[in-house]
């Protein structure tokens, strides 16, 4: 009896435990607004499993309201650089709080990495630090947030802190005692170089499926991105098509067009954009402007070919991935149309500016909230199953390797007939992390850079489960509540990556 009785506060301990430390995470990653609220589904474990399958849904996270095109601006807290004229009582280094285990302490901000290696080198018990002795230093620490490597979330670099410049978490010492630490673990990953030597895998029309998926699945495990060999074709037709997306940049139909009554232009920050998802082709669908018409072909060539690519490579990756009763795994999922007229996967061509010469002459356009040079994306990881993504036109994509720290940059060197694979947060989900996310980003590039990505996704009614049984949820739910949430830095309402 009291062994069970044991057995039955430990349990019921350990959850009130995640539900408060997923409770501080959110409070703290998030940002001080009252329309904020905590929402908790189901909760934890295998309780989720005694409820029908169309209510087998783990949400252990705080959901946003649907923001008014009016309260963004509320949602930002002030920057470093703005909160010094107006803070009064403000003082010491702008930081963040920070909280690993029961060790709570302050880090500056822009992030110094021997200062947060050092927190969480000290937050550690005695058992993890023995562990990391072997193979592990500084610059092999990442982090966590809470339980989000449960949804998909890989290691992150140190300086994707100072992504929470603008968050609860941060702010001055003086006003430590009002604000929340942000909950998050290290993670000690083994610094070592891998092999520059790289597998070029056939996936071609021809390819032996079998042989392609193995080769994919052992690349991803190895360096979190593999290199294939597509047809000719394909490599030229998406060729084209960047200089298709150069010349709607030099003729400004991005900024003309960018209305939802056209196909999907757009601008961001930096960057032109135009979005082709299953179904843009047809004219009929969508209204194209008379002077863009002229480029349909071209464009719709390059989504045909760059889909059956992704479809094709993930065809002959499911087998190796250790799924079984997968529904997100077929190509009618993730075509998914469902009744709509597009599916839920897209290629997005992108046209990014030249910034470096306002910088050059004290430009502050691409500069962060402390004054320093931004990258043209930011640091982040794709939400969806896999990228699939041909060279750019200039080199310039950095990539970590999520097994080992070590950033690389595997568009140098990269011919048209090669295109890159790597993983997204759905995917990293689904595997338990045996595959994970690869965290990248792009900087800014003297001259212009034209890329056409293909994100692979399933459809948002698709039922995605983990491999333990303990998280099960809508896709449209896991990127709702996790994956495009302020749970993830790169994520903060108002950014654009």
């Amino acid at each position: 009896g009291n062994l069970h009785s044991c057995n039955l506060s430990a349990m019921v301990f350990d959850y009130f435990s995640r539900v408060l430390l997923n409770a501080l995470a959110l409070t703290c990653a998030g940002l001080k607004h009252d329309n904020m609220h905590a929402r908790f589904f189901c909760g934890a474990g295998g309780h989720c499993n005694e409820r029908p399958p169309e209510h087998l849904e783990l949400l252990q996270s705080r959901s946003l309201q649907p923001l008014q095109h009016n309260q963004h601006l509320d949602l930002l807290k002030a920057s470093a650089l703005k909160i010094s004229a107006s803070s009064g009582g403000a003082s010491g280094q702008y930081g963040m709080k920070l909280r690993c285990n029961n060790h709570v302490g302050w880090v500056s901000l822009p992030v110094r990495k021997d200062e947060v290696g050092h927190f969480l080198q000290n937050c550690m018990p005695a058992e993890s630090t023995q562990d990391r002795s072997n193979g592990a230093s500084l610059d092999g620490i990442g982090f966590l947030l809470a339980d989000e490597d449960r949804f998909g979330m890989p290691p992150l670099p140190l300086e994707t802190l100072n992504r929470y410049s603008n968050r609860a978490c941060s702010g001055y010492p003086s006003q430590g005692k009002t604000i929340p630490p942000l909950p998050l673990r290290p993670v000690f990953l083994p610094i070592q170089q891998t092999s520059r030597e790289q597998v070029r895998i056939h996936a071609g029309a021809g390819a032996d499926m079998n042989e392609m998926g193995a080769k994919i699945m052992a690349a991803l495990k190895l360096r979190g991105w593999a290199r294939i060999v597509v047809d000719d074709e394909a490599a030229q037709w998406r060729l084209a098509a960047h200089k298709v997306l150069k010349e709607l940049h030099d003729m400004d139909a991005f900024g003309r067009y960018k209305t939802n009554s056209y196909i999907g232009f757009d601008q961001i920050t930096g960057r032109d954009m135009m979005q082709m998802r299953p179904g843009f082709e047809d004219l009929d669908a969508l209204s194209w402007p008379d002077e863009v018409r002229q480029f349909h072909q071209p464009l719709a060539k390059a989504f045909a070919v760059s889909q059956d690519v992704a479809h094709r490579v993930w065809m002959s990756l499911v087998p190796h991935l250790g799924l079984s009763g997968c529904q997100a795994c077929s190509i009618d999922s993730i075509n998914g149309k469902h009744g709509s007229h597009f599916g839920p996967s897209v290629m997005v061509g992108y046209v990014y500016k030249n910034f470096i010469p306002s910088l050059e002459h004290g430009g502050t356009a691409g500069k962060d909230d402390f004054g320093l040079l931004k990258d043209a994306t930011g640091i982040h990881a794709d939400s969806g199953l896999l990228t699939v993504a041909s060279a750019a036109s200039t080199p310039g994509l950095d990539m970590w390797n999520p097994w080992t720290g070590e950033l690389d940059h595997p568009e140098v060197g990269l011919p048209p007939n090669e295109w890159l694979v790597f993983a997204g947060e759905t995917l990293g989900f689904m595997t338990g992390g045996e595959v994970r996310a690869a965290i990248h980003k792009v900087p800014w590039i003297e001259g212009s850079r034209v890329s056409m990505p293909y994100f692979l996704r399933p459809h948002l009614d698709i039922m995605l489960g983990a491999p333990d049984g303990t998280a099960v949820m809508r896709a449209g739910k896991l990127i709702e509540e996790h994956l495009d949430n302020i749970v993830r830095p790169w994520r903060t309402p108002g950014s654009e990556n």
